[in-house]
């Protein structure tokens, strides 16, 4: 199953509404990739809350982690100023393959052909067309 990172904003200054936001985005977005066939990982959901708890580089570099072992990005729509976002970018574009990173929402169709094309799709399209039989 083809893992899709979801990138953007998490932290910001003017407080915990404008936080809670940012994680409500990150998920519209992860259901719109799941829509497409992609497990997405969001880490705004894996810390969601825990601020102060450990330095914000701790954070970043969780995510980085959980970054490397995704087969696409997905970076949403006012990313430019996160520098978290850029970071995670600057990353996927590093990597040896890269990481293919695509804009929300105006790659959505290059999104879509991805996940289908890719050979980590190939089983479980073989397990939907052609469930175990119990015998």
């Amino acid at each position: 199953m083809i893992r899709a990172y979801v990138a953007g904003p998490y932290r910001d200054g003017r407080g915990a509404w404008f936080v809670a936001r940012n994680i409500q985005n990150a998920n519209d977005i992860g259901a719109d990739v799941a829509e497409l066939g992609a497990m997405p990982v969001i880490p705004h959901n894996m810390w969601a809350f825990w601020d102060g708890s450990f330095p914000d580089k701790t954070f970043l570099a969780w995510a980085l982690n959980e970054l490397s072992t995704c087969h696409c990005m997905v970076v949403l729509p006012e990313s430019g100023e996160s520098a978290g976002t850029l970071g995670e970018i600057d990353f996927a574009h590093k990597q040896i393959p890269p990481i293919p990173v695509y804009y929300w929402p105006g790659d959505r169709d290059d999104i879509a052909a991805f996940i289908e094309r890719h050979p980590a799709n190939e089983r479980i399209r073989q397990e939907i067309h052609n469930p175990p039989v119990d015998g």
